[in-house]
């Protein structure tokens, strides 16, 4: 699945227009403030519209006061496996969504809802993600997690990767009495090395109910909290992207940068970028780094004051 293009009309914090965005890297770029982010979240509202996972964006928040309209169009590629699931011969599909309300009754949308509301990677249909800029670790931490409750696939919210770490330690373990899955630690273990070469997940433990995950840099031994802010990231994108299976899917990244210093934020990008390669990554960035990188490039001058 790939997002073509993206429509806005009278929509508070995107500027009217319409945006290419036909690429499997694409930078929305622009300064802090400019409304990178929140280019990204209208993307998600206008999926959620169509087809949802649960997660209930308020849509009178995007309504923007004073406009004659508000809506937001948006155009799909389909892969071969997304065609046979939705029983459609065409190879994109368009809808527009009215806000408030919903989308508009033209031909595909039905179609689209089928695809947009489901998550499942497998049989080679994708789904979307959005990363939050304020994603952290909070090693330790229980809660729920994104691997298990679908709703927080599109949360704006870091707390959706609660309870992360307990659940990779806990699969790791179980891969270690019962073999490995696909996906699971040891295909993790590669994914953080790709992301962050020299860095590996040596094994996990649970003890008196905390929860361990134990790398090795070098001949350095650690937890994930002694691990370099950077590092810790790599292994957020490794879990997430890998435990959820994450393939032919739409991946909305704000700030990919973080806590990369600027000579590395290429190279972070183009690895994340690699891990899998089906699927399309969408940045929010005020990196010109990052943004060289991107084919297509939007760039926001500065943020819609309406």
């Amino acid at each position: 699945m790939r997002l073509l293009t993206l429509e806005a009309a009278g929509v508070r914090g995107v500027e009217d227009g319409r945006y290419d965005l036909a690429g499997d890297l694409v930078a929305v770029h622009g300064a802090r403030g400019a409304g990178t982010a929140r280019f990204l979240r209208a993307i998600a509202l206008a999926k959620e519209a169509i087809g949802s996972y649960a997660f209930r964006p308020d849509l009178e928040d995007w309504t923007l006061a004073g406009a004659r309209e508000s809506w937001l169009g948006t155009r799909w590629a389909l892969n071969d496996s997304e065609q046979r699931l939705t029983g459609t011969t065409a190879r994109e599909l368009e809808a527009r969504v009215r806000l408030p309300g919903g989308p508009e009754a033209t031909e595909g949308v039905a179609q689209l809802a089928q695809l947009l509301g489901r998550f499942d990677c497998s049989g080679g249909a994708g789904g979307m993600e959005l990363f939050p800029a304020h994603r952290e670790w909070e090693p330790g931490q229980r809660g729920r997690s994104i691997l298990l409750d679908p709703s927080l696939h599109l949360s704006p919210e870091g707390a959706k990767y609660a309870g992360l770490e307990q659940l990779l330690a806990e699969e790791w373990i179980n891969a270690q009495m019962h073999g490995e899955q696909r996906g699971g630690p040891q295909s993790m273990a590669r994914a953080i090395e790709d992301l962050a070469p020299g860095l590996h997940l040596e094994s996990a433990e649970v003890q008196e109910g905390r929860t361990t995950l134990w790398f090795n840099r070098g001949a350095t031994r650690c937890e994930l909290e002694e691990l370099e802010p950077a590092e810790q990231q790599a292994v957020l994108f490794a879990a997430v992207i890998r435990g959820l299976g994450l393939r032919h899917s739409i991946l909305l990244i704000e700030e990919p940068e973080l806590h990369w210093s600027e000579p590395e934020q290429a190279r972070w990008v183009r690895a994340l970028a690699a891990l899998e390669p089906t699927n399309q990554l969408i940045l929010a960035t005020s990196s010109a780094a990052v943004a060289e990188l991107a084919r297509p490039c939007v760039t926001l001058r500065r943020a819609d004051p309406r």
